[in-house]
């Protein structure tokens, strides 16, 4: 290895001595003073030159690396092996069409230049005067048309306004580049329209997939002496590409942690965000983590070893490298990105998140060979802060327990609440849904029933029952006709718009709630007519959803109210086997398969019932082991020891019924694919050109341009897949997975819910009752054994939730707004909120805090009562 490695450096030494004027080429990747540098690494450093030995013997022949890998070992090391190899695609590049006229395709969602453009950089001593030449009109066109004429205008999800800003950069024009920078959609745009970190009101769809070409435009705007258009750039709501960056940790899941391996950091609350592996992330290879933290910071390890962050995504050298488009492109993923964000700045929060992609005997993170970093000790780089959000444009609440950067790994509960906000790549099931649900460092609930790639046949992935919400009369499918055909589509819920959120965050408790009430407006109809139609997240209900987080529980309140009979369905779908309660009255049924299944959908496997009537019920969900010996599991033996799970208890109402199922995707099975239909012949078009273009001196290109008008050469026609075998099982969760549904059938209902995450397989809470419930108030008691846990939890519903009502019950008297907090000790009475009056029970003596100051209570009889008739109980 060593003599293989001082020939490398030998040969790279000559190339620089006899090239001394160097081109302005490469600028973008690796620059010439960057290659010494990385060079001198390896040679000084054991661990950096075992890291280049890897990209190295990445693939047994340069056609199997990366195109990325290809290029880095030509730049450093001079490894002329893989210069045909790329630089053949990159000539056929030539004459390329911006776009496609059909840009519904799917595929041309995808149209990428992105690998074309680091050939470019760094094979330009490679090419002749005529290729540069031709290959600069090439990216002029692509980057004209992306400031004039983009249609998926926007830096983020599609890779096409990104792809034609670097065809801007790579040409060193800065006429090109500003305005690439500054069109409709460009990173200017994109950065002013941004809110509360990194989210674009409506977007839903941060641009996850892209950092890799963010950071290279704004490393390659630097150094040209355009700073301002990349990291110096400051938007009109203080955005920058730094805030950008650490905002991806602001929707971070606490720690995962795996007994024997390495932590995981998900961001389980944008499940449905980024369906599943759709941001070009892997997914963790164990059966238990299958798609259901999406989109990790942190992709942690198996006992095992196995699992950990790729760096890049893609296949081989040239993989899809036709002319038109590259859509598996070998694009960085967040390791590589945070490298960039830590050179950029060390005192940003990307080392801690690094530290934690080390291996798990490594004592610390040794970084890719790429950027020329130093290991990063994780006893060096400490956890960013967090804290409880309401992000009301992209419409999620997300309430920690614990905040501070502690949050991270603490064993303290986290919830996340979806409001009614549109977002372009979020289903309108997701709306007023229970997105997260972590606690003792583990997922408890599925941010979706539907969890993994295979799960999403039919409309199951898209429907209600999917979520931990309320479907409704099963009101989500309806008929859709699309060019002559008829398709079944998700009509209900849908996405309200922003607003109707309350939110509150104290030390005490996390506090958030969303409300819809129909609206019905008019809208221009066929014949000059006036259709009136009405909007809601159901048409004719008004729905409301509240949560209140501690430490110790998550109290959940969904009310519905509608002017006749519906039938509702409360769903939460939780990780592990459900043990009844009582298990002799729990019966077999299929009730689900009728009211809750929809077209070409998955049903509810192993479905039991209780009619339980006007009782209150409970359901214990403990994670275990499904279908094998703990011993045999991936996850390993210690992590079922913890027993962890969530007892769901929720206050009675005549008429419900309770049902229990194995959540769909707990079996796995392939799905089969319809084939697809023939597509229209493809066809692609030039922008016009502007004078200076057809100014240029096209002739000494010895190579033709296409006109507008005229077809260049294209990716060859997909072929018809042939006909998919029978449904197969992929794998079994070993985790398992219980549905915990009500059904009930009534004009108006409120669903009272405590979720009781534990440990060590028992609940605490041996209390949860109501203390009086109205139309538009209620108030419950929670009381603990051996637990801290001595509440009382008031909430207002309805439109008048700022007006003070009086709710009174088992001698305790409570007069309040809004909502508000109790938590009884025998030292002291703490509560927070509009809490106006109240008498309350308690031990001792006690003092009053409320909202976090002394208040003046007197205590009698065993009762605390404060506020104006608490003279008469001294």
């Amino acid at each position: 290895m060593q003599t293989a490695w001082a020939a490398i450096l030998a040969t790279a030494a000559a190339a620089a001595a006899a090239q001394p004027d160097a081109p302005p080429y490469p600028f973008l990747l690796w620059t010439a003073q960057e290659a010494q540098a990385i060079r001198k690494r390896a040679a000084e450093n054991a661990w950096a030159k075992k890291r280049l030995a890897e990209i190295l013997h990445s693939a047994e022949t340069p056609e199997g690396r990366r195109t990325f890998d290809n290029l880095f070992l030509y730049a450093v090391s001079g490894d002329r092996s893989a210069v045909e190899i790329e630089k053949k695609p990159l000539l056929d590049f030539i004459g390329c069409a911006p776009y496609k006229i059909d840009p519904l395709h799917w595929m041309w969602h995808h149209v990428d230049r992105y690998q074309h453009v680091l050939r470019y950089d760094t094979l330009y001593g490679e090419l002749a005067p005529n290729e540069r030449r031709a290959l600069d009109l090439t990216f002029r066109h692509i980057a004209v048309h992306g400031i004039r004429e983009e249609r998926l205008r926007q830096w983020e999800g599609y890779p096409r306004m990104a792809s034609a800003s670097l065809c801007a950069l790579i040409t060193r024009d800065e006429r090109l580049i500003r305005g690439a920078f500054e069109c409709s959609g460009g990173l200017k745009d994109y950065l002013d329209q941004m809110v509360d970190g990194f989210f674009r009101a409506g977007s839903g769809n941060p641009p996850h997939k892209l950092l890799g070409q963010l950071m290279l435009w704004c490393r390659g705007c630097e150094r040209l002496g355009l700073d301002e258009l990349g990291f110096g750039y400051v938007g009109k709501n203080g955005q920058s590409v730094r805030k950008l960056l650490e905002g991806i940790a602001r929707l971070g899941d606490p720690q995962l942690a795996i007994p024997g391996g390495m932590p995981y950091y998900g961001r389980s609350a944008l499940h449905d965000v980024f369906h599943g592996g759709g941001m070009g992330f892997a997914m963790p290879p164990h059966d238990y983590l299958r798609g259901l933290a999406v989109a990790p910071i942190v992709m942690g390890r198996a006992p095992d070893g196995t699992g950990g962050w790729p760096l890049l995504s893609g296949g081989g050298a040239g993989e899809k490298a036709y002319q038109v488009f590259e859509q598996g492109g070998a694009r960085m993923h967040l390791p590589l990105v945070f490298e960039l964000a830590h050179r950029r700045w060390p005192g940003g929060p990307f080392g801690y998140f690094l530290a934690g992609m080390r291996g798990r005997d490594d004592k610390a993170y040794y970084p890719s060979p790429y950027w020329n970093l130093d290991p990063i000790d994780p006893q060096a780089v400490g956890p960013p802060p967090v804290a409880s959000a309401l992000h009301e444009p992209f419409g999620l609440a997300i309430l920690r327990a614990q905040e501070g950067p502690d949050y991270w790994a603490s064993p303290a509960p986290m919830a996340a609440l979806r409001t009614g906000a549109q977002t372009r790549r979020q289903s309108g099931a997701s709306c007023f849904a229970l997105q997260a649900f972590f606690a003792f460092n583990r997922p408890i609930y599925f941010a979706s029933g539907g969890t993994d790639k295979f799960d999403r046949r039919g409309n199951w992935y898209d429907s209600a029952a999917s979520r931990c919400t309320v479907a409704v009369d099963n009101m989500q499918f309806g008929d859709e006709v699309r060019e002559g055909r008829i398709y079944k589509v998700v009509r209900w819920p849908r996405p309200t718009g922003p607003g109707g959120t309350r939110h509150a965050f104290d030390n005490l408790v996390k506090f958030a709630g969303v409300r819809a009430v129909p609206t019905t407006y008019a809208r221009p109809g066929p014949g000059g007519r006036t259709l009136t139609e009405t909007a809601g997240l159901y048409p004719w209900l008004t729905t409301q959803r509240c949560l209140f987080l501690t430490r110790e529980y998550l109290f959940d309140v969904f009310h519905l109210a509608g002017e006749k009979p519906y039938t509702y369905h409360w769903l939460v779908h939780a990780i592990g086997s459900a043990a009844p309660d009582p298990p002799a009255a729990w019966r077999e049924t299929t009730d689900l398969d009728d009211e809750l299944a929809g077209p070409d959908s998955v049903r509810f496997a192993d479905q039991r019932r209780c009619d339980v009537g006007g009782r209150t019920w409970a359901l214990t969900v403990v994670q275990d082991c499904y279908g094998k010996a703990p011993a045999e599991s991936r996850m390993g033996k210690a992590w079922y020891d913890r027993k962890i799970g969530v007892r769901v208890t929720m206050l009675g109402e005549e008429g419900t019924k309770a049902y229990v199922a194995q959540t769909p995707g707990t079996v796995v099975l392939e799905g089969r694919r319809e084939p697809r239909p023939p597509q229209p012949e493809d066809r692609y078009l030039l922008p016009k050109r502007s004078r200076d273009y057809d100014a240029l001196d096209k002739g000494i290109t010895k190579v033709t341009i296409p006109m507008p008008g005229q077809k260049p050469k294209g990716p060859p026609k997909p072929k018809q897949p042939p006909p998919a075998p029978p449904p197969k099982v992929l794998y079994v969760r070993e985790t398992g997975g219980a549905s915990v549904i009500a059904r009930r059938r009534c004009p108006t209902t409120t669903f009272v819910v405590l979720h009781e995450p534990f440990a060590g397989g028992t609940p605490k809470i041996a209390r949860f009752g109501r203390i009086q419930q109205t139309a538009d108030a209620l108030a419950v008691a929670v009381v603990g054994e051996s637990t801290p846990v001595n509440d009382r939890v008031l909430l207002r519903l309805g439109d008048h939730a700022g007006q003070a009502v009086t709710l009174s019950g088992n001698g305790e008297t409570f007069t309040f707004a809004d909502r508000a907090y109790v938590r009884i000790a025998a030292d002291a009475v703490r509560a927070s909120g509009d809490l106006r009056a109240m008498k309350v029970a308690v031990p001792g003596r006690p003092r009053l805090i409320l909202n976090g100051k002394p208040r003046e209570a007197a205590v009698a009889g065993g009762f605390l009562t404060f506020g104006p008739n608490r003279e008469k109980h001294r």
